[in-house]
C-alpha cells in the first residue's frame, strides 16, 4: 500500500498545480479587472473573505487527506480480521477529501472571479 499512498500523494500534487497553473494564466488575463474590482471596499472584504475560507478550508482538507494517505500506507492487518483489507479505503477517502477540498477552491475562485467582473468598471 506505500506504493499506492506515495503514488497518489504525487497524483495529488501534480493535479493541484495543473490547477495552480490554470488559475494564474487566468488571473494575469484578468488583471486590470483585478485591480478596479479592488478599488470597492464590498467587493474587497467578500474577496478576502472567500480567500480565508478558501485556505483554511484547503489547508485543514489537505492536513486530512495526508494523514488518511499515511493511515492507508502503514496499514498493518490484525490476523484476527483477516488479510482481507490493507488500507485501500483509507486511500480512498484521502482522494475524496482532495476532490472536496478540489471542489471548494473551483467554487471559490468562481465566485471571485463574478464578484470581479461585477465590481469591475
Amino acid at each position: 500500500m506505500l506504493g499506492y499512498a506515495i503514488g497518489s500523494f504525487i497524483a495529488m500534487l501534480f493535479i493541484s498545480t495543473m490547477y495552480g497553473l490554470g488559475y494564474k494564466k487566468i488571473t494575469k488575463n484578468l488583471s486590470e479587472k483585478i485591480h478596479q474590482a479592488w478599488k470597492h471596499k464590498g467587493a474587497r472584504f467578500v474577496i478576502l473573505l472567500l480567500s480565508a475560507v478558501q485556505a483554511i478550508a484547503g489547508i485543514a482538507l489537505y492536513v486530512g487527506s495526508c494523514y488518511m494517505l499515511y493511515k492507508g500506507a502503514t496499514y498493518i492487518p490484525d490476523p484476527e480480521y483477516g488479510f482481507l483489507y490493507g488500507g485501500e479505503s483509507d486511500i480512498s477517502v484521502a482522494w475524496i477529501i482532495f476532490g472536496l477540498a478540489m471542489a471548494i477552491s473551483l467554487a471559490a475562485d468562481i465566485l471571485k472571479g463574478i464578484i470581479i467582473l461585477t465590481f469591475a468598471d
